[in-house]
């Protein structure tokens, strides 16, 4: 819970506080809030835990995207050249066949 953002972390203990008046108003004891309370920040541990895990799973798996991405650019950046250098291989056959064609009727 340290990663709250203070708005965030004062709503959180504006409802803790809440709740604790509301359970104590219904007779529970304080041993048993102190119970309750144990319980929920191991809950919250746990999800912190769980949180931070997936955030490292997608983080993995961006920097695999990245990397993909990057590859793919590469490739299609040898993929423009190739091209770009056979159209100009085409051109210049082009030509020369037309320079024969027009050598072939004289």
């Amino acid at each position: 819970m340290n990663r709250m953002p203070s708005e965030a972390k004062q709503e959180h203990l504006q409802w803790r506080r809440d709740k604790i008046l509301e359970l104590s108003s219904k007779g529970v004891s304080e041993r048993e809030i102190v119970r309750l309370k144990s319980r929920l920040q191991q809950q919250a541990e746990w999800l912190d835990q769980h949180h931070k895990h997936r955030e490292d799973a997608i983080r993995g798996r961006l920097a695999e995207k990245d990397q993909q991405i990057n590859v793919l650019l590469r490739k299609d950046a040898l993929n423009t050249d190739s091209i770009s250098a056979l159209s100009d291989k085409l051109a210049f056959v082009m030509k020369e066949i037309e320079t024969l064609k027009k050598n072939s009727h004289f």
